[in-house]
């Protein structure tokens, strides 16, 4: 073998060596996940008193020919930030909102309470009533949610609105109010900007929306898509 055929074959491996990185990082860059943040519709299974607006966050499964030998990655860790700015002007309504996954159990914790019930004797009380009430407690509704790649995806309420009147932003902290109700998060009739982030470990994605609130319409109280 001469030096010419010998260095024919040291750059032929240098190639492969190097497309296998290539191919490598394409395969990586591939499975990576890929959120969108589409406008969902909210249908209730009966009849309810409120309606939300709300979002889907969809992890994009692969496309072909890259599903029939690789599959998409969830997204980890994932946070959702909704901000509401008037339509006109942009100027913020309300500081940021931590979103709240729709699939987390309500933050509401059961307690006992004790009532007393019954006559004072000897300056004791006798017979107490039984009642559980529920204590709203945010560590049951973590920030976090893992998206798998799917078309469904995990669904996220930015904001409520109530037959009896009023809308407001909707999070994990609506549940510590009544009627969750919190005052900072109320939204006046009006048009809004709403635009939402969401912050995974390896992946960022944002959108904007248009949401309509001029009267108690439960129909036309949802995100439209700009």
């Amino acid at each position: 073998m001469g030096l010419a055929d010998f260095r024919l074959m040291e750059l032929a491996a240098l190639i492969v060596a190097a497309l296998a990185i290539v191919l490598l990082f394409v395969v990586e860059w591939v499975k990576r996940p890929r959120l969108e943040i589409v406008p969902s519709l909210f249908v209730p299974s009966g009849p309810l008193a409120w309606t939300f607006a709300a979002v889907q966050v969809r992890n994009k499964p692969l496309g072909r020919p890259w599903r029939w030998l690789l599959s998409r990655e969830s997204a980890q860790g994932c946070r959702v930030t909704t901000d509401f700015l008037q339509w006109v002007g942009g100027t913020r309504v309300m500081p940021s909102v931590r979103g709240r996954w729709s699939s987390h159990p309500e933050p509401l914790r059961s307690v006992r309470v004790e009532v007393p019930s019954g006559q004072q004797v000897a300056a004791a009380l006798v017979g107490v009533t039984v009642r559980y009430e529920a204590q709203y407690d945010p560590t049951l509704d973590p920030p976090e949610q893992t998206v798998a790649a799917s078309q469904t995806g995990e669904e996220v309420a930015v904001a409520i609105l109530r037959n009896a009147g009023g809308a407001s932003a909707w999070g994990t902290e609506s549940y510590a109010y009544w009627q969750w109700e919190k005052p900072e998060w109320k939204l006046d009739p009006g048009t809004y900007r709403v635009e939402i982030r969401v912050e995974g470990s390896s992946v960022s994605k944002s959108a904007a929306f248009k949401l309509e609130y001029l009267n108690e319409d439960f129909v036309a109280f949802r995100l439209q898509p700009l």
